[in-house]
């Protein structure tokens, strides 16, 4: 066993646990995702009529919202980083706007009848959910490399003492 690499090996597999099973969750809690439910605003709109929202840079947008219609509203923006999802009746919108400039999303009544839309909304920072992903990758690669070297330490044997010869070469 050499001690060195083992002792190495822990303590990158120590690093790599606490990155991946203590900061990152850290991070993530920060999100407040708990927030978005119970459906705390609503807002009633006429057919072809529209609600918007505004998206600061930097900044990711989630809503949770449901209808009277029981219909996904359609949803545009002005930034790029538009998703939208149907989870069995609640649907699900997230913008996330990474550049520096404010964006808008706008949910569209598309149908033809009015429709009362029970919604939620949350504001992330876009770097907070970059760190929390960042630490996750590292801290996984830390604790896999951790685990290979703490195994090598372990496995191979220790180097065979050096020897001086007290005679010196002809």
């Amino acid at each position: 066993m050499r001690k060195r690499i083992l002792i190495a090996g822990l303590v990158t597999l120590g690093i790599g646990a606490l990155l991946f099973f203590a900061v990152s969750p850290m991070l993530a809690s920060s999100l407040n995702l708990s927030s978005l439910l119970p459906l705390s605003s609503s807002s009633s709109l006429a057919p072809g009529q529209s609600m918007s929202f505004s998206v600061p840079g930097g900044k990711a947008f989630i809503m949770v919202y449901n209808d009277t219609l029981s219909g996904a509203l359609n949803a545009t923006s002005t930034a790029t980083g538009l998703a939208t999802e149907d989870l069995n009746g609640t649907f699900l919108v997230e913008l996330v706007n990474s550049g520096s400039q404010a964006a808008t999303l706008a949910l569209h009544d598309n149908y033809t009848a009015p429709a009362t839309v029970m919604y939620s909304t949350l504001l992330v920072n876009v770097y907070t959910i970059y760190a929390s992903i960042l630490s996750e990758f590292i801290g996984f690669i830390l604790f896999i490399a951790g685990i290979i070297v703490a195994a090598a330490g372990a496995i191979l044997k220790p180097k065979a003492p050096r020897t001086s010869s007290s005679q010196g070469a002809p």
